[in-house]
């Protein structure tokens, strides 16, 4: 009984204390740590599919159909709304990669989110078709997936 209390006790302070660190940040900090996050789980799910496309990972359909899957649904998330102004790169520094561009031209990065999106689709209906569809969904994913770090996100 004793380390159960023990146990909630320290549930209860290390939740006090998240709450207290995630309190001290700015909307447009978290904001950037939710995108971030969000990223990587795109790249979690897109590699193996990138690795498919370029023969490092043998074709393996099934895999192919849950990792597209899983990224359609990550797409379908309202991503832009982690954008937040005054989050890019010039007010948060090396907390973020986000270029000042994303706002100055929030038109053209709204469409290229959208191509995001809809290459995403493309790959779930190519996932189980073969390597060579998968191959080719995934390279226009790519150039998506590109265009978009090329125009509004820092370099690395």
């Amino acid at each position: 009984m004793r380390i159960a209390q023990l146990a909630a006790a320290f549930g209860s302070i290390a939740a006090i204390a998240t709450i207290a660190i995630a309190a001290e940040k700015t909307p447009q900090e978290t904001a950037a740590d939710a995108r971030q996050g969000l990223m990587d789980l795109i790249v979690w799910e897109a590699g193996p599919l990138f690795e498919m496309a370029k023969g490092d990972i043998d074709y393996d359909a099934e895999l192919a159909t849950a990792k597209a899957e899983n990224l359609a649904a990550l797409s379908r998330y309202a991503g832009e709304s982690l954008f937040l102004p005054e989050s890019s790169t010039e007010e948060l520094g090396d907390a973020t990669r986000a270029l000042p561009s994303i706002w100055e031209r929030e038109d053209e990065f709204h469409e290229a989110y959208a191509d995001f999106r809809e290459q995403a689709e493309a790959v779930v209906a190519s996932a189980d078709k073969g390597p060579d569809e998968l191959r080719a969904a995934v390279a226009k994913l790519g150039n998506s997936c590109g265009n978009c770090h090329e125009n509004f996100r820092l370099k690395d």
